[in-house]
């Protein structure tokens, strides 16, 4: 039995992730796809009809980059859970595939294609080990906030909504949130939150907020939490 009429009923975001066989799937297709234009590039010269080979996997190559950056999109913004495969990953198969099949033929400028590719491989690769450190720090930040902040209820006094246009889709908004400092100042901070029509922050709603007592005016030192199970507050401030 349920209290709320069925037509009433709030549809909850889905927040789960491609499962690692889809990621997979685009990855082997992306990676396989770079190596076929890589040869058809190869064979160009001397075999104008490989110039054939580099039209169907052109798209493949491309909608799965913009499949990895949308998960990582989704990881940011709708929080869903992180993808094992995302675009800088994507991007290091493809190009180090693709270099190395043009770096191994014959051909000046086909080398030097080669070796673009897989300069872009190490830069990629290279930002594969700095971003799990930078993330780590931002994590390491946010305890220390908590660790050494108070912890207040602020009240929603905006939903950010008014600008856009009246649909169901999810808007990224400003909110404006109201809280009262630990010498008994109000003070006002904006947070980004995705916001569904459906299921919004509201204003009057209690959300979390954590400040400096020493710096209560320091926004990079503010973290505001909301979450209702559909709408959220996105990060800090």
């Amino acid at each position: 039995m349920s209290t709320v009429p069925p037509g009433s009923r709030v549809r909850l975001p889905d927040r789960s992730g491609p499962s690692l066989t889809k990621q997979g799937v685009v990855l082997l297709m992306g990676t396989a796809g770079a190596g076929l234009m890589a040869f058809s590039g190869t064979r160009i010269a001397t075999e104008p009809m490989w110039l054939l080979g580099l039209i169907p996997p052109l798209p493949l190559v491309f909608l799965g980059m913009l499949a990895t950056t949308a998960w990582l999109t989704h990881t940011a913004v709708s929080g869903r859970p992180r993808t094992a495969v995302g675009p800088i990953d994507y991007l290091a198969c493809t190009s180090f595939v693709a270099g190395s099949i043009l770096v191994v033929s014959s051909g000046v400028v086909v080398k030097w294609v080669g070796g673009g590719l897989l300069s872009v491989t190490a830069l990629a690769v290279a930002g594969l080990l700095i971003l799990p450190v930078v993330r780590a720090r931002r994590r390491a930040a946010a305890v220390a906030v908590r660790t050494s902040s108070i912890k207040v209820t602020g009240i929603v006094t905006d939903n950010g909504l008014a600008g856009f246009a009246h649909t169901p889709s999810p808007k990224l908004a400003t909110i404006t949130v109201q809280f009262v400092d630990a010498a008994g100042v109000d003070r006002w901070v904006t947070p980004k939150a995705l916001q569904l029509r459906a299921r919004p922050i509201a204003v009057g709603d209690e959300v979390t907020v954590w400040f400096d007592p020493a710096e209560p005016g320091d926004l990079s030192r503010i973290v505001v939490e909301k979450d209702n199970g559909s709408s959220h507050v996105i990060g800090r401030r």
